[in-house]
């Protein structure tokens, strides 16, 4: 992520990145419009973005050892109550996006076994409108 300022509730992008580390082929399902939904932030006021599409396709996608997977979307910081806004000021958010069992969603069978894989820590200053 380049981006390091940000308004609060406007939607700026993230690339995500899936590495195979294991010394075996791993596959993903990747929805075609609902992939942000994959993933949950561990910061209650970070919001991953809502796609609405006609049709939602899971798509395998096997990975080599050592491949990636990077795909861009949209998250949003949602600073509600006086306490979390500060007007005209900068504050510091800090959030981990979570891909796996416990960030599932979808209707695939089965679901995925494995434990959430969680990113780096991405701190943003948001700024209030």
């Amino acid at each position: 992520m380049q981006q390091t300022a940000v308004q609060n509730n406007e939607d700026f992008p993230v690339t995500t990145t899936i590495r195979n580390t294991s010394d075996a082929e791993e596959m993903l399902v990747v929805w075609t419009c609902s992939y942000p939904s994959q993933w949950r932030p561990d910061n209650s006021i970070v919001k991953t973005q809502v796609i609405d599409c006609a049709k939602n396709v899971p798509t395998r996608v096997g990975l080599k050892p050592g491949e990636t997977y990077a795909s861009r979307m949209y998250v949003r910081v949602e600073l509600k109550s006086p306490e979390q806004r500060q007007p005209e000021q900068r504050q510091s958010v800090t959030f981990r996006l979570g891909y796996g069992t416990d960030a599932y969603f979808g209707t695939i069978e089965p679901a995925p076994t494995s434990p959430a894989i969680w990113s780096n820590a991405v701190t943003v200053d948001v700024v209030s409108k």
